[in-house]
């Protein structure tokens, strides 16, 4: 039983992207989302405890980065259309809402915003590494996002644009380190943005 179940051709239509169905596959899951870009980064933790050193008199002074989460957690949703419950059945269709695994705009936002936006915070991360291939040119930069997180399987359907974004962070990273202000000088705000939409797609954005 269990060999027929994990030889299954329908559970196996995924192993060769070049042979899978077009629709094959889920959407990935926003903590495994969250979870994936992180790892990508050799965090040796999620980077939301804040790099300064908190003292006793600190202690109601909430200063860490928080994931903006679609505003749907169980028992503390904003409104009713926000959280879906494990069994609720999505409308004419014979399946659950989570597994259809519905994207609002909160939700794209969500993955768009997956780094915080300052560097001090990715102090238990490789974040060099990520600017060293962004300083090495727009090719090496996709390739080094397409080696991490894609595992080279696949090419980025938006690559043209993806090149068109990284060839921008250079000089990001020149005016920034220019700047008299503390805070932008560790500014992630273009590499949060070229990562997050490098990531949008259904290459990573799709689990097979």
């Amino acid at each position: 039983v269990v060999r027929a179940i994990l030889l299954d051709p329908e559970a196996r239509a995924g192993d060769d992207p070049k042979k899978m169905p077009q629709n094959f596959g889920r959407i990935r899951d926003l903590v495994q989302h969250h979870t994936a870009v992180y790892r990508g980064l050799e965090c040796t933790r999620m980077p939301t405890r804040t790099w300064k050193k908190i003292g006793p008199m600190d202690f109601f002074f909430n200063e860490r980065f928080s994931p903006h989460l679609p505003r749907n957690q169980p028992l503390a949703a904003d409104d009713v259309f926000s959280f879906y419950p494990p069994n609720n059945p999505v409308p004419g269709m014979e399946i659950l809402s989570p597994e259809h695994m519905i994207i609002n705009t909160r939700g794209i936002e969500s993955r768009m915003n997956a780094l915080p936006g300052d560097e001090r915070y990715l102090d238990v991360c490789n974040f060099e590494e990520y600017k060293q291939a962004a300083l090495k040119g727009p090719e090496n930069l996709v390739e080094w996002v397409s080696d991490r997180y894609l595992r080279g399987r696949e090419d980025f359907d938006h690559k043209e644009y993806l090149l068109e974004m990284a060839a921008q962070l250079p000089q990001y990273l020149e005016d920034r380190s220019r700047s008299d202000n503390e805070d932008y000088r560790h500014h992630t705000h273009s590499f949060t943005l070229f990562l997050g939409y490098a990531l949008l797609g259904e290459e990573f954005g799709v689990v097979r």
